[in-house]
C-alpha cells in the first residue's frame, strides 16, 4: 500500500512539474519538482534519439527507393541494348576502354558504348564515367549519343558526384529532349535535390516531369514518391 502511495504521489508531482507549478503541498515532497524534471528530462533526451534514428531510416530507405527505381531503368535498357546492339558484339576478352590509353583506337561506336554500358552494369562506375566520356567526344553524332549522356550522368551519381551529375543530366533533358532518357533524367534531377535537401528545387523538377512527360514511367515513379 505505502508503495502505492508514493507512486501515485510521484505522478502528481510529474505532473505539477510539467504544469509549470514550482511547489509541492507536501512537506516529504521537497524533491519532487527535481525529480520530475530529471524525468522529463530523460524523456526528452530519448525522444530526440528516437527522432534521430527515424531521420536517418527515413534517409536510408530514400536511398534504397532510388536505387530500386535505377536498376529498373538498368533493366529495361539491358533488354533494349540486347535487341539494338546484337549485331557486332565485341569479345568477352577485349580490354575495357580506359586500358585503350585514352583513345577508342578503331573500335566502332557500337563496341565502345557496350563496353562502357558494361563497366556501369558491373559496377565499375569509374571506368564507365571515363567510357561514356570518349564516347562522347568521339561519337557525337552516334544515334546512341543520348543513351551514352544519361549513362554517363548515372555514373557520376552512383559515385556520389551530384554536382557533376546534375550538369550531366541537365544536358539530357536540354540536348536530348525527345530521346526515350529526358522523362529518367528530369526524375534523377528531381532525386538528386531531394538528397540535398533542396526540396523547392526537386519540386520543380517534379512539375516538369509531369508537365512534359505526364504519362511515362518515369512521372508515375515521381508521383508515388518513390525515392523521395
Amino acid at each position: 500500500m505505502l508503495f502505492g502511495t508514493k507512486k501515485l504521489w510521484f505522478g502528481f508531482c510529474l505532473l505539477f512539474s510539467l504544469a509549470g507549478l514550482t511547489g509541492c503541498a507536501a512537506p516529504s515532497a521537497g524533491g519532487c519538482g527535481a525529480l520530475a524534471n530529471v524525468e522529463l528530462g530523460r524523456l526528452r533526451a530519448e525522444q530526440q534519439q528516437m527522432a534521430g534514428q527515424l531521420e536517418t531510416l527515413n534517409e536510408d530507405l530514400t536511398l534504397v527507393k532510388s536505387q530500386l527505381a535505377g536498376q529498373e531503368v538498368l533493366i529495361a535498357d539491358l533488354q533494349q541494348e540486347v535487341i539494338a546492339l546484337s549485331e557486332g558484339r565485341p569479345s568477352r576478352s577485349a580490354k575495357p576502354v580506359e586500358e585503350e590509353g585514352g583513345d577508342v583506337g578503331s573500335l566502332s561506336p557500337t563496341e565502345v558504348y557496350q563496353r562502357s554500358f558494361a563497366e556501369y552494369a558491373s559496377g565499375r562506375y569509374r571506368q564507365a564515367t571515363k567510357g561514356f566520356e570518349q564516347f562522347l567526344r568521339a561519337f557525337p553524332d552516334s544515334r546512341y549519343v543520348g543513351n551514352a549522356q544519361y549513362w554517363l550522368a548515372e555514373s557520376l551519381y552512383a559515385q556520389q558526384e551530384f554536382g557533376k551529375a546534375i550538369t550531366a543530366f541537365e544536358a539530357v533533358v536540354k540536348r536530348y529532349a525527345q530521346g526515350g532518357k529526358a522523362p529518367e533524367a528530369l526524375y534523377k534531377l528531381a532525386v538528386i535535390h531531394h538528397r540535398l535537401r533542396q526540396q523547392d528545387k526537386a519540386q520543380e523538377y517534379v512539375d516538369r516531369l509531369q508537365n512534359l512527360y505526364p504519362e511515362s514511367s518515369a512521372a508515375k515513379k515521381a508521383l508515388q514518391g518513390e525515392g523521395f
